[in-house]
């Protein structure tokens, strides 16, 4: 429900600037590392790397925290689906495909 909640917040067209990041690579080893981001890209992911998100693995080294900010400065500035919503449509809170998803998660 919350990676829905963050699509709806987002919108498609968002996901490209968006990165899934995976930790703790120190904790396991690679085959297992691998085998719980395959569930992850394949169960939880899915629809949001086919829409432009990107997975990206930080191994808890200052080095791999630049190199993933580093991506993420060549980013191109988007317009979040809830501020397009929002502000150039006017809607209210309740009435954002956000705010839609959490009235149906509360009946």
């Amino acid at each position: 429900m919350n990676m829905q909640m963050f699509q709806k917040l987002c919108g498609e067209d968002a996901l490209q600037n968006v990165f899934l990041c995976t930790t703790m690579w120190d904790l396991v080893t690679p085959t297992v590392g691998e085998e719980r981001e395959k569930e992850l890209k394949d169960d939880f992911w899915a629809s949001m790397i086919a829409n432009g998100a990107a997975v990206v693995r930080h191994d808890g080294s200052r080095e791999s925290a630049r190199g993933i900010i580093s991506r993420m400065l060549h980013f191109n500035p988007v317009t979040l689906k809830i501020q397009q919503e929002l502000v150039d449509e006017g809607k209210s809170l309740i009435e954002t495909l956000a705010g839609a998803r959490v009235s149906e998660a509360i009946r």
